[in-house]
């Protein structure tokens, strides 16, 4: 038997021989290649699934801002028909904004939360009381409207209904402020008012917090009282010769888009703001009329561009080039959006 396996080893020289030199290298080629090419399939795969994420993110972000915007625009003049001398609608150009970091164009839209206006009564130009209604009841104050107290409660009607405005401002109707807040303490009933000359274009926000009646000599006097610390940044003169000239008192919202480093940031009536969304590195409006096209209308807010002309808003936003280390990044076309909004009362004629 020992015999017979040793001659049978001999007979079979291959028996312990391992893979060559050769063989070895070719076989570490091709799984070199196999490796590489799946590594390369799943990196391919990689930025695709980076890319499709940061374009969707992108869009995401972009879209939020851009529906916010929109939503203001469809109801931007809401019960502004006949007030055309207001900025209803604003795009002030990127070259003409001086805000220390801004980084785009400015939009504002304005609307009125109540149909009712008031007029000015008496020469305001410093302290914290406004005249809005005067005159004895069922006649007139030249210059300031007529008096008209339906309710018989001593304050005009107009003035009732910015009062009624004001008490629901903290979620009912009933009116809790009984007397005028002091300076600076503004409370859950006061309510932002702009007020507006029609002769110089000047105007500005305040808050107030109530409303007072007087009678004096058969004359009946109806005031706001401002709550808030700011004073005025305008002189508003009372002209009892000429109605149409006296500062008008609006109920008024003002919204402001502007692109602050790359921050799409929010102002609500020239005060508060917040952001709304980041990673912009565009933010550009124009307006569109029948007969032109302007990257600046109202620029200065208050010279104003009649602004029921306008065919439609034209914006666009483009976002910052958003990379995963040096995975992938964005092409321009790939992450900038635009859109065409049509104001409510665009257009419209009384």
């Amino acid at each position: 038997m020992v015999d017979q396996f040793m001659k049978l080893k001999q007979s079979s020289p291959n028996l312990n021989k391992g893979f060559t030199l050769v063989e070895l290298l070719v076989t570490t080629l091709i799984a070199s290649a196999v490796l590489g090419m799946s590594l390369q399939l799943i990196t391919d795969q990689r930025k695709q699934f980076v890319g499709d994420q940061l374009r969707s993110e992108s869009n995401q972000t972009l879209r939020a801002g851009m529906d916010l915007i929109g939503t203001d625009a469809r109801i931007a003049g809401d019960f502004l028909q006949s007030d055309s001398e207001l900025p209803v609608v604003s795009v002030i150009d990127e070259s003409a904004v001086t805000s220390p970091g801004n980084n785009g164009d400015i939009l504002v839209f304005q609307r009125k939360m109540i149909p009712d206006t008031l007029r000015l009564c008496a020469d305001l130009s410093a302290g914290t009381v406004l005249t809005v209604a005067k005159g004895p009841a069922t006649s007139v104050e030249v210059g300031c409207g007529t008096y008209s107290d339906g309710n018989t409660n001593s304050f005009n009607d107009n003035v009732d209904a910015f009062r009624n405005h004001r008490c629901e401002a903290d979620g009912n109707s009933v009116c809790d402020t009984t007397s005028a807040p002091s300076v600076g303490n503004c409370n859950d009933e006061s309510v932002w008012a702009y007020i507006h000359n029609p002769v110089t274009k000047e105007g500005e926000f305040f808050q107030y917090a109530f409303e007072s009646s007087s009678t004096s000599g058969g004359t009946t006097e109806n005031q706001l009282h401002r709550c808030d610390s700011s004073t005025w940044n305008h002189v508003y003169t009372y002209d009892s010769t000429a109605p149409t000239n006296n500062p008008l008192i609006y109920i008024l919202e003002e919204r402001q888009y502007s692109l602050v480093g790359d921050i799409l940031m929010l102002t609500e009536n020239r005060n508060s703001t917040i952001e709304i969304t980041n990673n912009v590195a565009e933010f550009q409006a124009d307006v569109v009329t029948d007969s032109s096209t302007m990257n600046s209308f109202n620029p200065d807010l208050y010279e104003v561009t009649d602004w029921q002309s306008i065919k439609y808003l034209d914006v666009s936003m483009e976002a910052t080039d958003t990379a995963e280390s040096d995975v992938v990044t964005l092409k321009q076309s790939q992450r900038q959006i635009s859109s065409k909004f049509f104001p409510r009362n665009v257009l419209s004629r009384d």
